[in-house]
């Protein structure tokens, strides 16, 4: 599981998870963003790139726990 923060020095986290995507070895390791961006259109924009899931900050823990579990089972 990568938990990408979207708003990172140097490259975005958008922009990271593409390349990770292009990776054989990293390529079907799923995603969650993490941001403080909440606005339908970052939301959608990280979906449509393959992110299994969108959580803004502040992090509410359990609603993480969930989406990791949504994930894996």
């Amino acid at each position: 599981l990568i938990l990408m923060d979207i708003h990172m020095p140097r490259i975005d986290g958008l922009t990271a998870f593409k390349k990770l995507q292009t990776i054989k070895e990293t390529k079907d390791i799923h995603g969650i963003a993490l941001t403080a961006d909440a606005m339908n259109g970052d939301v959608k924009r990280a979906l449509d790139i393959g992110f299994r899931d969108y959580i803004t900050k502040p992090i509410d823990v359990p609603g993480l726990l969930k989406a990791i579990d949504d994930i894996f089972v």
